[in-house]
Parts: C-alpha cells; structure tokens; sequence
C-alpha cells in the first residue's frame, strides 16, 4: 500500500492509500502523485510527479497510514472507541467465509474489502479508516 496526492484542477484535496496508483483522468483535471516525505527546508507541493512533503523536523511529518494491522489492535482500538459490540454484531450478521475471516484472520490490510465495508456500514471516511489504522498500530 503507497500513499497517493489527489489533484484535482492543480489542486490538492487529500493523501490516500492505494495499493497501485489510481489512473489519472486528465479530461476531468483529475491527478494523482505519488507521494514522498523527507526532511528538509519546510515544503509542500508537486515536484515532478511526486507529491513531496518536506519538514526540518521529521517526526513532525504526517503519520504513515500502515498497510496492516494484527486483529489484536484491530479490536482494542475498536474497544476503545465504542465500536466492538457493532462491529461484532455485523459480522454475526454475514456469511460464514466472512465470520472465519474475522476470528482467524493474522492481519488485517488496509485495503481489505471487509475492513473498508465495516467502514462504510459504520460511516467512516477513509480519512477515518486511516486514522484508525494509524491508531490500532500504536498498540503495542
């Protein structure tokens, strides 16, 4: 998973995680760039066809959205946040592939259709989803 800046008319809109990076769609002004962080005098912008975000200091650099999380951390941010008896009774709710996913799982991607559905069913952005896997990886 790689993080990707959306521009949108030459404009900046937001950073997400792909696991490939999604297609421009130049007729609409729609862009995509990698993105890029370092340290460095403070800068933010298109450097050729990245996305570069630069800081002196660079634990002052936005978190890194991690590509997994362990169902462990997954759970404890989910207790945590109010969250497990919801999603515990949607799981109940679906097929049995989907209930085996859920207890045996080893990890958990962050592009894995059943995280990102149990995200829409709960109503988070995937700003919000990110913000929950760069939580549940602080769990040790």
């Amino acid at each position: 998973m790689s993080e990707y800046a959306l521009l949108v008319d030459g404009v900046f809109q937001e950073i997400r995680n792909y696991p490939e990076k999604p297609a421009n769609i130049p007729h609409k002004r729609v862009m995509w760039y990698t993105v890029v962080r370092e340290a460095g005098n403070t800068f933010t912008g298109l450097v050729g066809s990245n996305w570069v975000i630069r800081t002196p200091d660079p634990s002052s650099l936005p978190p890194v959205v991690p590509t997994s999380i362990t169902p462990r951390q997954c759970r404890l941010i989910l207790l945590q946040q109010d969250l497990l008896a919801s999603v515990e009774a949607m799981i109940a709710q679906q097929d049995e592939a989907t209930r085996i996913t859920w207890e045996f799982a080893s990890e958990f991607k962050r592009d894995d259709p059943l995280l990102n559905q149990l995200g829409v069913a709960l109503g988070l952005t995937q700003q919000q989803i990110d913000e929950f896997f760069i939580a549940a990886a602080q769990i040790p």
